[in-house]
């Protein structure tokens, strides 16, 4: 009786190999948890012939020292960021950290909250009527 054949053993793809800036672009591009790569090197490369890549790589660096960036639910894809041409309005977008101020110096007591609005003297009353919403006409 013969012996099946063996089945031919399919090489493994090889991995995508990429140039030297372009793989230093996409290290400096703030990372999304759902970003392509292949994609990024695709719209890289359309990108880069409107744009220098070291000028693209110094924008894309200046838009990832963005406070909040790195946050993905707020940052695009790679991908998308390059086909939007986002760099060209990175300058126009850039932040800058502040201190937060408070929104307001009010205490803790109702009287420091009515502090400038009501006196809270006896004579110093407002007469009004409680109404509730059934008695009130639509």
């Amino acid at each position: 009786m013969p012996e099946p054949p063996v089945p031919a053993t399919e090489p493994k793809p090889k991995r995508a190999t990429y140039p030297p800036e372009f793989d230093e672009w996409w290290r400096t591009y703030p990372k999304h948890k759902n970003g392509s790569k292949k994609d990024a090197y695709a719209e890289w490369r359309k990108a880069t012939k409107i744009i220098n890549p070291d000028e693209l790589l110094r924008l894309t660096d200046e838009y990832a020292a963005n406070p909040g960036v790195s946050d993905v639910d707020y940052c695009p894809d790679a991908h998308r960021w390059l086909k939007g041409r986002k760099w060209e309005t990175v300058a126009e977008t850039d932040h800058h950290v502040v201190d937060a101020k408070p929104q307001h110096t009010f205490g803790t007591r109702p009287e420091d909250w009515l502090q400038g609005f009501a006196s809270t003297e006896s004579d110093d009353v407002l007469e009004g009527e409680v109404v509730s919403w059934p008695e009130i006409e639509h």
